[in-house]
């Protein structure tokens, strides 16, 4: 994946509903994402719905990822679960395009 941006649109994003079957991922008044449904309708609760919220919160996600990681590193390394901080660390790089 060259030249993929490592950054992305400011944050805080969030789900507003559409239209019947999509649901906008706004970054205040910019779409930034879209999930739209082969299905008439998206309610909440329904997977479409859910996947909304959870992109919607990703900008937020990926902060909290990054503070950890970096948190964790100006300590003098992880002293913990391993697994759990390459883990973060692989999120990052995945939201970054590495």
């Amino acid at each position: 994946m060259s030249g993929v941006r490592s950054d992305h649109t400011a944050g805080p994003w969030e789900a507003v509903q559409n239209a019947v079957n999509s649901v906008d991922i706004l970054s205040g008044e910019t779409v930034v994402a879209q999930v739209i449904s082969e299905k008439d309708e998206i309610t909440e609760g329904d997977i479409e719905w859910v996947d909304a919220l959870l992109l919607a919160a990703a900008p937020d996600l990926l902060a909290f990822v990054q503070r950890y990681r970096d948190e964790a590193e100006a300590t003098g390394g992880w002293k913990g679960d391993d697994d759990l901080f390459s883990a973060a660390v692989a999120a990052i790089a995945k939201a970054e395009g590495r």
